[in-house]
């Protein structure tokens, strides 16, 4: 299918491929699907996610997928690929099925359908949900990787601390008088941080598994390297950062 793309289509999609390779080989995916655990108790809830700077590290590399004015933003790469798909069931139907989910953590809560499967319980204590209100997960991202991560954007960072202001009220004000006694809020006050470091880490690794599904969809569907020289210069980079 390489002769179908023009010489700026397969430098993108190359791109796409060589970064989404970084991705795959980032600390925080080194053994594939990275080991999450919730463990809840009677006094506490602990969060087993990996280390912080493994989690930045990941979303350093994931960012661009994210970002709508990248040339690898994940949406465009998705346009560039369906037209190259053809007619083919089996690869219109996986490209449709990662385009889905990549959607629904976008801009799905124009359809309410985010904030009702994200309105679960994620323990046995009613002050721990999953709801985010109106935002998505996307919307969070933004506010954490632009408002606190990798720039200084004041306005994201008071939307964030609303934002965080937003949580604790709701959950807090979820709890019972006796609950609201200093000891027990305290309890409460982290295992709501707990639970909420999981919930972020889960859904951001659901985004990041639809990058990597699909790399291996543009894998399978064209003869790589599209672009030698991007490749090859991608290898250089690689191994000189070690990152």
């Amino acid at each position: 299918m390489q002769e179908q793309l023009d010489l700026e289509d397969k430098k993108k999609l190359q791109r796409f491929v060589n970064r989404a390779n970084r991705l795959s080989l980032c600390k925080f995916f080194r053994h594939g699907e990275p080991r999450m655990v919730l463990a809840l108790g009677n006094e506490s809830t602990k969060a087993i996610v990996p280390e912080r700077e493994e989690f930045i590290e990941m979303l350093t590399i994931l960012r661009p997928f994210i970002m709508k004015d990248d040339d690898i933003f994940f949406n465009e790469t998705v346009k560039k690929v369906r037209t190259r798909a053809g007619q083919d069931e089996s690869s219109l139907d996986r490209l449709n099925s990662v385009c889905d989910k990549f959607k629904f953590y976008r801009d799905d809560k124009k359809t309410n359908k985010y904030r009702k499967k994200y309105s679960d319980y994620v323990s046995p204590f009613s002050a721990l949900t999953r709801d985010f209100g109106e935002r998505t997960i996307f919307d969070i991202l933004d506010l954490v990787m632009n408002g606190y991560y990798f720039h200084s954007d004041l306005g994201k960072q008071r939307k964030l601390i609303d934002f965080v202001k937003e949580q604790t009220n709701r959950w807090q004000g979820s709890l019972s008088e006796d609950d609201l006694a200093k000891k027990a809020l305290i309890i409460n006050r982290e295992r709501v941080r707990e639970a909420f470091k999981y919930e972020f880490y889960e859904l951001v690794i659901k985004m990041a598994n639809c990058v990597l599904e699909l790399k291996d969809l543009i894998k399978e569907l064209f003869d790589l390297p599209l672009d030698e020289e991007l490749y090859q210069e991608s290898q250089v980079l690689y191994e000189f950062l070690d990152i």
